[in-house]
């Protein structure tokens, strides 16, 4: 799950500097943050979620549906 943080940091650094130093123009963002936001970040998603279940994970799950349930 960090790599993924660490990912998505990553890339809104490099973004952020890109801009900065004026190497984009107005549409090579608009396109760059389709790209992400319709590609990369869902690709990520479902690459995180490949983790194997084991009993830990199951009950940190249960533990979170049931403090959800109870905050509503």
């Amino acid at each position: 799950m960090i790599n993924v943080q660490i990912q998505i940091f990553l890339t809104l650094a490099v973004g952020y500097l890109v801009t900065k130093l004026g190497l984009l123009t107005k549409e090579g963002r608009s396109q760059l943050t389709n790209l992400v936001l319709y590609v990369i970040l869902p690709c990520d998603i479902f690459r995180s979620f490949g983790v194997e279940m084991t009993g830990e994970i199951l009950k940190q799950c249960a533990s979170v549906l049931c403090i959800s349930f109870g905050a509503q």
